[in-house]
C-alpha cells in the first residue's frame, strides 16, 4: 500500500500472510499503516495506574490468541505499548515544547504462530523507530542575552519488542500447561542513553 500525507510525502508499507508447511502461519509487517483503524476513546485517568485500551489493529488482533495469557490481572505483554504515543520529554525551565509525534513509528513487524500434536506456540518481534519532539531551548547568546534555540530532543528510543510462548495439552486438552518469554531491548547510542538516564530518574 501507499500513502500520501497532507504535505504530499509518499509512504509505502508491505503486508504479508502466509502459511509455512500445514499448521503454522507467518505474519509480516513492514511500515504498516493503521490510520483506518477506530480510535480510543478520550479518557481522563488521574491514577498512578496505566490505562489498557484494547487492541484494535488487524496485525495484532490475528492469531493473538495464543500470546493472551490466563492471568488477566497480571499482564505480561500489551501489544498496544508498541507504538504507543511517546510520552517522556524532558523539559527545562524556559523551554516551549513546539511538536512532538503522535505515536511512535512501527519500522516492521513479523508473527510466526502455529500447533504440532498437542503444542502450540507462537512469536512475535516488532522494531519501533526513534523519536524526537521539536523543543525551543532557552540559552544564553554572546552577550549574555537569553535566546530561544531550537533543537530535537529524542523522546523514544529506537526499540524492540518481543514475545515467545509455548502451550502444551494435558488430559485430552482439558488442562494445559507453559511458558513465556518477553523482552524488550532499545538503542544504547548517546542519545538514548542520556534518555535511559532521565527515565530512570523519574520512576
Amino acid at each position: 500500500e501507499v500513502t500520501t500525507s497532507p504535505d504530499h510525502d509518499l509512504a509505502g508499507g508491505v503486508d504479508m500472510r502466509v502459511g509455512v508447511g500445514t499448521a503454522n502461519t507467518l505474519s509480516a509487517t513492514i511500515n504498516p499503516d493503521f490510520g483506518q483503524v477506530e480510535q480510543d476513546p478520550a479518557v481522563l485517568n488521574l491514577t498512578v495506574f496505566e490505562t489498557f485500551f484494547p487492541e484494535k489493529r488487524p496485525f495484532f488482533l490475528e492469531d493473538s490468541r495464543i500470546f493472551v495469557l490466563p492471568f488477566p490481572q497480571f499482564p505480561l505483554f500489551h501489544s498496544r505499548r508498541i507504538g504507543q504515543r511517546p510520552e517522556r520529554y524532558d523539559l527545562q525551565p524556559g523551554d516551549k515544547l513546539v511538536h512532538r509525534p503522535e505515536q511512535t513509528t512501527i519500522l516492521g513487524a513479523a508473527k510466526l504462530t502455529g500447533k504440532a500434536s498437542r503444542w502450540t506456540y507462537g512469536t512475535l518481534s516488532a522494531l519501533t523507530a526513534a523519536e524526537y519532539a521539536v523543543v525551543d531551548a532557552e540559552s544564553m547568546d554572546e552577550a549574555g542575552n537569553a535566546v530561544l534555540r531550537r533543537t530535537r530532543r529524542l523522546i523514544e528510543p529506537r526499540t524492540s519488542f518481543n514475545i515467545a510462548r509455548i502451550q502444551r495439552d494435558l488430559f485430552g486438552a482439558s488442562s494445559n500447561i507453559g511458558a513465556v518469554a518477553t523482552a524488550v531491548l532499545r538503542d544504547q547510542d548517546a542519545d538514548a542513553c542520556a534518555f535511559s538516564r532521565h527515565d530512570r530518574s523519574d520512576r
